[in-house]
């Protein structure tokens, strides 16, 4: 195995969920996966925040990723797929995370979405880290006409995907700005400041 260099985000989030025990123990655990499953573990992938991502070999010379999920304190592994919608009665099983970095163009020319959280909620919390990503472009023109497009071509309530997206945009904004993951930090909750001065319900 060469030497982990674990992206600082991922440092900043396990110390924030007070998972330091499984940061220090990452070099044993990864050298008994390396002999367990006969793979050989390389350099790990930048930015990520709730797993170490690394690229890894198999046996056969094979390429391939290796994924180890951020323990939560106080949770169990299934922690995410036990959140609930606030509508019970529309909830429904969501990828979680669908964002840029999550989707990955096939030989085909289709695109596929990777690394789901898993998470039972109403359909339009599905579209709310849309929502949320490029914040500096919500602060230019009507930033509900997202929300409406997004509406439009799924099918799905408008209001409720506004809705969702605040409350990602401000909890992502904080968590980014906890473990020091800038200026996406800084940019989201300037984006909420300036869209709740700005764009109050009319």
């Amino acid at each position: 195995m060469s030497t982990l260099d674990l992206p600082p985000e991922l440092i900043g989030k396990a110390r924030l969920n007070g998972a330091e025990q499984w940061l220090a123990g990452l070099p044993d655990l990864l050298a008994s996966l390396e002999r367990d499953w006969s793979i050989r573990v390389g350099a790990s992938y930048p930015g990520s925040t709730e797993a170490l991502v690394t690229q890894a070999t198999l046996a056969d010379g094979a390429p391939a990723a290796l994924k180890l999920c951020l323990p939560y304190q106080g949770e169990t592994p299934g922690h995410q797929v036990a959140r609930e919608a606030h509508d019970d009665e529309r909830a429904v099983l969501v990828h979680g995370d669908v964002h840029h970095g999550n989707a990955l163009e096939a030989g085909d020319g289709t695109f596929k979405l990777v690394d789901p959280d898993g998470l039972l909620a109403e359909p339009e919390y599905e579209l709310s880290v849309i929502m949320r990503e490029d914040p500096v472009d919500l602060m230019t023109g009507d930033p509900r006409e997202r929300a409406r497009w997004l509406a439009r071509r799924c099918g799905l309530d408008a209001t409720r995907i506004w809705e969702w997206g605040v409350v990602e945009r401000v909890s992502t904004g904080l968590v980014c700005t906890q473990i020091d993951l800038q200026p996406v930090g800084r940019q989201m909750l300037a984006a909420a400041d300036h869209i709740a001065a700005h764009h109050a319900d009319r």
